[in-house]
């Protein structure tokens, strides 16, 4: 595999911190890398995102409702 791929996995990862914030929202679960031009290595993560509902939705209509 070439060396940058692995490079980027390392820095993607390094910031990587999935943690839960609430009973519906979490952050830090998904991380990425990019390399610039000039060769620089940047990394981020996502912050904030809610959770889905666990529970089965049902089509009531025009609005889904939870069970």
């Amino acid at each position: 595999m070439n060396r940058i791929w692995i490079d980027l996995y390392d820095a993607a990862k390094a910031v990587q911190n999935p943690r839960e914030l609430s009973e519906r929202v979490y952050a830090g679960g998904v991380a990425a890398a990019i390399e610039s031009t000039s060769g620089n290595i940047y990394s981020l993560f996502s912050y904030f995102r809610e959770k889905k509902p666990t529970e089965k939705k049902k089509y009531k209509g025009d609005t889904f409702a939870l069970d």
